[in-house]
């Protein structure tokens, strides 16, 4: 065997060596293109997932906004219900006094009615009395009169 054949041959060799890589390298570039393809997909779910992530986010930040709302005016009706609540406080106590005032106030014009009406069953009879002894001198002034010939 010649050089040039040992050459052809070793070119055969590295020929058939090539076409087989060229086969193995043909089989994994169709794999990265399938890989290529399922990757693509990916991504479009991933955007898909993110967008909806997205809207998801933006109607967390709208109810998060409300709740802080709601917690705002939950806290001023707390406070307007405290206020409320120490003003019922103070209304009970002013009307507590009252009440004690006026339970006093009715003790002390129960006694003095009650002196009133000793004292009016004095002058009653006192009226009574002085109705007798006017009536008597009514009646004396006329006998009085009737004897002097004046009537």
């Amino acid at each position: 065997m010649t050089k040039d054949d040992q050459i052809i041959r070793m070119l055969k060799d590295i020929m058939s060596t090539l076409d087989s890589h060229t086969s193995i390298l043909d089989d994994h570039t169709k794999k990265l293109d399938n890989h290529t393809n399922k990757l693509d997909s990916h991504t479009k779910k991933l955007d898909s997932h993110t967008k909806k992530l997205d809207d998801h986010t933006k109607k967390l930040d709208d109810h998060t906004k409300k709740l802080d709302d709601h917690s705002k005016k939950l806290d001023h009706h707390t406070l307007t219900l405290e206020e409320h609540g120490n003003m019922l406080s103070a209304l009970r106590t002013g009307q507590e006094h009252l009440k004690a005032e006026i339970e006093g106030m009715r003790i002390s014009n129960a006694k003095e009615f009650g002196k009133l009406n000793e004292r009016m069953d004095t002058v009653s009879d006192h009226i009574e009395l002085l109705r007798d002894e006017s009536w008597e001198q009514k009646t004396d002034i006329h006998r009085i009169k009737k004897t002097m010939g004046m009537r």
